[in-house]
């Protein structure tokens, strides 16, 4: 017999797909379950159906499908921001991803736009 018989079987795809699975809900924040609501799916639907373009993307002056429903400001598990309709935009999945980016890395390079009455500045 060749070297350890545990290291000649493998995991099964579905035991694989459940233990990421489990990893990633293990490192969720508290607010995350949030984006599952019906209410935040109702947000989410009427954002892009009033808002169906890009908001970056149209100020760049291109015309791209938004797929995504971002928090301009970042709510940081405030239920009444998280859910506030004028603080949600429509963006394509390359400017999410680069707006949840410089949020997380703590970067002010990237200044989310229409935030007046939203956030409060903090002078």
């Amino acid at each position: 017999m060749k070297g350890d018989p545990m290291t000649q079987h493998s995991i099964s795809p579905k035991l694989e797909r459940d233990r990421s699975r489990h990893d990633t809900r293990r490192n969720e924040q508290p607010w995350d379950s949030w984006y599952r609501s019906p209410i935040w799916k109702s947000i989410r639907r009427h954002r892009l159906a009033e808002e169906p373009q890009c908001r970056e993307c149209a100020i760049e002056g291109r015309t791209i499908p938004a797929n995504q429903v971002d928090h301009i400001g970042p709510h940081r598990g405030e239920w009444s921001l998280f859910m506030q309709y004028e603080n949600t935009q429509s963006l394509c999945l390359h400017h999410h991803k680069a707006h949840r980016y410089q949020e997380r890395s703590g970067s002010r390079s990237w200044c989310p736009r229409n935030l007046e009455g939203v956030i409060k500045s903090k002078t």
